[in-house]
């Protein structure tokens, strides 16, 4: 087994573990419908350089209890400037679960849609976040293919000439930000900001 299948089959399982351990109404469920249940989705992200691993677990209400549900279609969500953006749909194997890996150099928050089935609801999961170890960057070009917008300290607050609109869009990690104050030229926390 390569070292990226064994990571692949490590996050599942911890997924599985914390699935069996929080209850139910942890995940966000949809409202109840007269004569369909209610469904439950879970995301586990993890990220290995530029690599994002997205787990996902789908149950639901059944006369048995809550069970893992089967061949149910789900889409993978990032949150690309406070929009959900669909990057991927797959369906549940017999387990209930499903594993997707992609590259993705910038960190986003990422979610699972579950679509309704014909007796259960859909639901959608919470939303997890991605993180990579801090990087000193050698330019700002280098620095705006990972962070478009710049990359800023906690609390900073773009500087403008008058009549230009303030940068909102950078992320926000003093983190990055204090391997690269050389790259703020401005000296308003962010670093290699542009609209």
């Amino acid at each position: 087994m390569t070292r990226a299948a064994r990571r692949r089959l490590v996050g599942a399982i911890v997924l599985i573990l914390l699935a069996g351990l929080w209850p139910a109404a942890s995940a966000q469920a949809s409202p109840q419908a007269a004569g369909a249940v209610s469904t439950f989705a879970y995301i586990s992200t993890a990220r290995q350089g530029a690599a994002v691993y997205a787990n996902a677990l789908i149950k639901q209400n059944s006369p048995a209890g809550v069970v893992r549900s089967a061949h149910r279609t789900a889409y993978l969500q990032r949150n690309l400037d406070g929009n959900w953006q669909t990057v991927l749909s797959r369906v549940t194997n017999a387990s209930g679960t499903f594993a997707v890996g992609f590259i993705s150099t910038a960190n986003y928050q990422y979610r699972y849609v579950v679509l309704p089935s014909a007796g259960a609801l859909g639901a959608t999961s919470a939303a997890a976040q991605t993180t990579s170890a801090p990087v000193k960057y050698t330019s700002c070009a280098a620095l705006n293919v990972v962070y478009p917008y710049g990359v800023g300290r906690s609390g900073a607050v773009d500087h403008t000439r008058s009549g230009t609109a303030p940068v909102r869009y950078f992320i926000v990690s003093s983190a990055v930000y204090n391997l690269n104050p050389a790259r703020d030229a401005d000296k308003d926390g962010i670093a290699c900001e542009r609209h």
